[in-house]
């Protein structure tokens, strides 16, 4: 019986390892373009700092300047275009962000879990200070079997998968 749910979990965990990677491939695929292109970006801001280090305002220049400054204003505001790099800009698949959010959601739900599996195997045994929860257990304390290992490992998996899941729905 025990052998059955350690390949269960591991059938759990190998289908979620999968899952990320079918997910990231997808969101590769998805959007190619919506990376900027870092080259493009550089020289255009090249080119920005040398034309402002380029051009010294002349007698004449600061004459024109002050003539139609609103003119002036205008053109160079709709010269300069920076790159936005708001949040709506991008093209997140969903599959991707449950990704990620799975990823974060993990280390998180692998403590937790260890947490209530060492108070769950100490009550189970009687409050007997072998079986001491984390904080309080010593080098004498019963270590954990392969299968609940196992099993830990196979709830944090699950638990931040459907966390991903259900932070993707709510978005």
């Amino acid at each position: 019986m025990p052998q059955a749910k350690a390949k269960l979990l591991v059938l759990i965990l190998l289908s979620a390892f999968a899952f990320g990677a079918v997910s990231a491939g997808f969101a590769q695929e998805a959007n190619p373009a919506a990376t900027p292109n870092d080259q493009s970006t550089q020289t255009t801001t090249d080119q920005l700092t040398q034309d402002n280090q380029n051009s010294e305002p002349s007698a004449a220049t600061q004459q024109d300047q002050t003539a139609g400054t609103a003119e002036a204003g205008a053109r160079n505001a709709a010269e300069v275009q920076l790159p936005s790099f708001s949040y709506r800009d991008t093209k997140e698949t969903s599959f991707g962000r449950s990704l990620v959010l799975s990823i974060g959601i993990f280390p998180f739900a692998y403590f937790y879990t260890g947490f209530v599996v060492d108070l769950s195997r100490f009550a189970a045994h009687n409050f007997s200070t072998s079986y001491a929860p984390w904080p309080f257990k010593t080098q004498y304390s019963v270590a954990l079997t392969d299968s609940e290992m196992w099993i830990k490992l196979g709830i944090a998996s699950v638990t931040s998968i459907v966390f991903g899941f259900l932070g993707t729905i709510i978005k």
